[in-house]
């Protein structure tokens, strides 16, 4: 597993039963590989100590709440507010969607345009 490989250059000393329930918690918890490699990729990163746990890997995973356009328009009739100001389009995969501002800003998405 390439994922296992990068972990593996950056912590030299962990075991094989690391790995095997590292496995068992992937699966467990339904990673695709992109989320495997996204979450390897923020505790190789950000981990701020010298052996990670599985916990860390884990924990890294990005779950970002998107909303459709017929959503966003659900939410602004309930609250009565302007939504659009605070869930702006972006781009998922050619798809728009629509996100918080925070989370826009923390993931570095990319906002969405007309030539998108």
């Amino acid at each position: 597993m390439e994922q296992f490989a990068r972990i593996k250059r950056n912590w030299p000393d962990l075991n094989e039963w690391f790995y095997k329930d590292l496995s068992d918690r992937i699966k467990a918890n339904n990673f695709t590989s992109n989320r495997l490699k996204d979450a390897v990729s923020r505790v190789i990163d950000e981990f701020p100590y010298k052996t990670p746990s599985i916990a860390d890997f884990i924990s890294f995973d990005l779950k970002i709440q998107t909303y459709t356009y017929n959503q966003l328009i659900d939410l602004n009739n309930r609250i009565a507010g302007n939504v659009f100001k605070l869930f702006p389009p972006v781009n998922f995969n050619g798809v728009k969607l629509y996100v918080s501002v925070e989370d826009i800003e923390r993931y570095k998405l990319e906002l969405w345009s007309k030539s998108n």
